[in-house]
Formats: structure tokens, C-alpha cells, sequence
């Protein structure tokens, strides 16, 4: 089905959310439409707000494009804490190094967070799923090509939606 240098066609196995990331301590307030950033920016609550690089991360890009849709992207621009990857920003939350965060839910829900912060899933006008996908190239190793069975798994799939990925198909 794959042409070229690849296998097969590209295969989903998950799909993860933007999440904002709310520290302990902050006093942003948070909602689904971002309408209380919106607030927060005006009453001085929100200084910093943290995000992957849109040029570098899907995430990153997903946050700019819910600021922008929300109206919010340009009056953001002296507050926006932008780091190479998710994982930066995850380091940047956990040492609280921004008022508010954008975080794919399966970081912002992660162990690493518990304790730190709450966090909430963009409305669905905001922002589109994330979809992960595996793509095998025709010059695939046995542990590659054993990796990509693991991964249609049941115990693989578990371990996805343990993480807070939606598994293909599912629906919020």
C-alpha cells in the first residue's frame, strides 16, 4: 500500500490533546476557551506563559493556533515563553518557571505533574487531537517491524490509554 521507501501506509495509534497547565501558586484562571487568560493577561496574574516552539513542535503549534483562534496570539507576545520541545516545557512546569502552560495532556497528566498543578483540555473549537502515528520504512529491521506489532497490542493499547492517549477510532 506504501510507496516509495515506505512498508505500508501510515498507522495510527493514538491521539493526544493540547492541555494548559496550571502550576500551584498561580493565580491565572483557566477555562476551556481560554477566556480567563484573556482575564488574567489584563489583571496582571499572567506574566509568563510557557509553550514549545511552534516552528519545531505539532504541539507548539497547537498552542499558537488556539491563542490566534481565541484572539490572543498577538497580545500575548510579551508573555510567551517559547522552548525548543514539550519535554523543555515539562522541565519549565516543574520548576515553575511560568504562570500557565501548554502541555499534551499525556505530559500535563503525567506522574512527574500529580502534585504540582491542575490542568484542562482546550475546547474542541480551539484545537484538533494530535494523532500519533508509526510508519515503517521498506529497509525496517525485525525489531522494528516487532515494534510496530507490539504497538497494535492490547497490552500496548492499555498502556496508551493509561497515558491519556485516545486510541484510533475513539472519540471524546
Amino acid at each position: 500500500m506504501g510507496g516509495g521507501q515506505t512498508l505500508d501506509a501510515a498507522r495510527p495509534f493514538g491521539s493526544d490533546r493540547l492541555a494548559l497547565f496550571i502550576p500551584n501558586g498561580s493565580e491565572v484562571l483557566a477555562d476551556p476557551e481560554l477566556e480567563g487568560l484573556d482575564t488574567s493577561l489584563e489583571e496582571g496574574s499572567l506574566k509568563r506563559l510557557a509553550l514549545a516552539d511552534p516552528t519545531r513542535s505539532p504541539f507548539g503549534r497547537a498552542a499558537r493556533a488556539a491563542l490566534i483562534e481565541a484572539g490572543l496570539w498577538q497580545r500575548l507576545q510579551g508573555h510567551l515563553n517559547t522552548y525548543p520541545t514539550d519535554s523543555d516545557v515539562l522541565q519549565a512546569a516543574q520548576s515553575a518557571h511560568a504562570d500557565a502552560l501548554f502541555l499534551p495532556q499525556g505530559l500535563a497528566a503525567s506522574p512527574a505533574l500529580r502534585d504540582q498543578g491542575v490542568f484542562l483540555l482546550l475546547d474542541a473549537q480551539l484545537q484538533r487531537p494530535q494523532v500519533q502515528n508509526l510508519l515503517l520504512l521498506r529497509q525496517a529491521k525485525s525489531g522494528a517491524l516487532e515494534f510496530a506489532s507490539f504497538m497494535q497490542a492490547p497490552f500496548a493499547q492499555s498502556l496508551l490509554t493509561r497515558f491519556n492517549l485516545a486510541l484510533p477510532g475513539a472519540t471524546d
